[in-house]
């Protein structure tokens, strides 16, 4: 079972991302943030397999809380699933320690593949972002 928590601003983004994972009998929800701080604090309390993290919150990017979670929670894989496509971010992101990344628009089953190969220990980012 791969636990997850989802860190992204817009609520109702957040219950629409929730409710296909909870289709998924190998995937479980066990999070949710509104803000970088708090998926930085959830991570550090909960453990979860991967962080499936927006690129813009509130108070911190998307890079930021990848590298913090990286640097004290190395059970944790995070996964950006952005808006923003631009490379600074995708190369920002893999720095910082991201195992995917991939556009809000992709279909849901990209999503669901995205989580699968980290889950197993892959990499996932987009075609669309790698192309040069």
């Amino acid at each position: 079972m791969t636990t997850l928590i989802i860190a992204e601003d817009h609520i109702n983004v957040r219950r629409s991302i929730r409710a296909l994972l909870e289709d998924e009998s190998d995937l479980t929800v066990v999070g949710e943030a509104g803000s970088g701080m708090e998926a930085i604090r959830l991570v550090d309390m909960l453990h979860p397999d991967i962080l499936l993290l927006d690129m813009i919150l509130g108070d911190i990017n998307g890079i930021e809380v990848t590298r913090r979670v990286r640097n004290e929670s190395s059970r944790t894989d995070v996964i950006i699933f952005s808006m923003y496509g631009d490379q600074s971010y995708v190369l920002g992101s893999r720095q910082a320690g991201a195992k995917g990344y991939l556009l809000k628009k992709s279909p849901p089953n990209e999503l669901l593949k995205a989580i699968r190969a980290v889950s197993a220990g892959g990499q996932y980012f987009a075609a669309t972002l790698t192309s040069d």
